[in-house]
């Protein structure tokens, strides 16, 4: 079994010896939030990379959020364009060699700006991109949240 973590501007110090010490395998740094690059992510990704541990990439989806789509899939799918390159551009710049993610949720204060389907297909397109990067993509989000808001017999790619 491989040991992984998820990091980001929510932890002021990352030891990444020390984990790979511990047995951590792998970590899961986020690279954006949106299209902002995460506050860490230019300290945490070279530090992973120099430790020689596997460095997976995510990144904090909001193109769902009603406050960014209006309801409306075509400005979603813009967003869902801008964020899914933010991401894929410092994966491969960092040299990502693990799982990249689509981290999907609802943050307080927010409410979902699309249904099942369209969810799913922005999805699935997302992951598509991060693959025809040459990355390895899969979707970052609760048990609960993939029952409720994703097809995942539609989706090719794993869950995380």
């Amino acid at each position: 079994m491989q040991k992984a973590l998820d990091i980001s501007r929510w932890q002021d110090t990352l030891d990444a010896d020390a984990a790979r010490r511990a047995g951590i395998t792998t970590i899961l740094c986020r690279a954006v939030y949106g299209t902002g690059k995460d506050a860490r992510w230019d300290r945490f990704a070279p530090a992973v990379k120099a430790a020689g541990l596997r460095l997976g990439a995510y990144g904090f989806a909001t193109w769902h959020y009603k406050s960014v789509n209006s309801g409306s899939t075509g400005a979603a799918r813009a967003a869902m364009l801008a964020q899914t390159d933010a991401l894929v551009a410092l994966a491969l710049d960092a040299g990502a060699d693990s799982w990249v993610a689509v981290d999907q949720e609802l943050e307080a204060g927010q409410s979902m700006g699309l249904d099942r389907a369209a969810n799913t297909a922005l999805l699935a397109e997302s992951c598509e991109r991060i693959r025809a990067a040459g990355l390895h993509p899969c979707v970052y989000c609760s048990a609960g949240w993939a029952d409720a808001r994703i097809d995942t017999a539609a989706l090719e790619a794993p869950l995380w």
